[in-house]
């Protein structure tokens, strides 16, 4: 391995190193731990076959176009590569309890473990998510009060109209009540007429019998007179 092939290989060594770190720093759920954790014996390989390659070059820099004050550059810049990888492997094994029993409050939930839902958020993810649970209760309580006042609006408004239902057949009712007396009255008023006009009839047909028989005498007395030796 020529020098610059190497300085390319370090150069990306030490950005995956820097990725790594800031992965860690700015999120630090477990599952990232894990990747990162996952990462750091290929890192540490890479970084042990550098290093014997660096040995190499530093029995003859010459023949690698080097000068021993580059080898000593180099040499200082894989000392800092390895102390970054062995942070990586601190923060990896560093728990974040303290935090999240900070963050829960009573020490009566400190013992409470993650589940399979929140193993993998930070605290921040899961004060964030307590919120929007929060948020979506309080919305749904909001939409059970204004269905409730809405039932309310509903129930009152029956009531309105069941009394005004009751208080038109009060109404009707008496309305019946009124009629059904106005009818009695007229058929007790059609019975007289009907028992007036029965009399009258009969009285008519006795004074038209008794016209009869007088007229029948005086006819009878008239035409006696008229017949010859009739006596009368």
């Amino acid at each position: 391995m020529d020098a610059q092939t190497w300085r390319n290989q370090f150069f990306d060594l030490e950005s995956q190193v820097e990725q790594n770190e800031k992965r860690i720093q700015s999120s630090r759920a477990p599952r990232d731990k894990r990747n990162v954790k996952s990462k750091l014996p290929q890192l540490s390989h890479t970084l042990d076959t550098l290093d014997t390659q660096l040995t190499a070059f530093s029995k003859s820099p010459a023949q690698y176009g080097l000068n021993q004050s580059e080898i000593n550059s180099l040499i200082s810049k894989m000392n800092s590569l390895r102390n970054k990888i062995s942070s990586l492997d601190a923060l990896c094994n560093k728990g974040d309890e303290n935090t999240k029993s900070a963050l829960l409050g009573d020490h009566k939930y400190r013992n409470i473990k993650d589940s399979d839902e929140t193993i993998d958020m930070t605290n921040q993810q899961l004060f964030t998510d307590h919120k929007i649970q929060q948020a979506n209760q309080d919305a749904k309580l909001d939409n059970i009060s204004d269905g409730l006042s809405q039932l309310n609006t509903i129930a009152v408004d029956q009531n309105r109209k069941l009394i005004h239902h009751g208080d038109l057949m009060q109404d009707l009712d008496q309305n019946m009540d009124i009629a059904d007396e106005n009818m009695r009255t007229n058929i007790r008023r059609a019975d007289i007429v009907e028992e007036n006009s029965s009399g009258g009839w009969f009285s008519l047909l006795i004074m038209i019998a008794l016209l009869g028989l007088i007229l029948f005498s005086i006819f009878s007395t008239t035409m006696c007179s008229w017949l010859p030796g009739a006596k009368c």
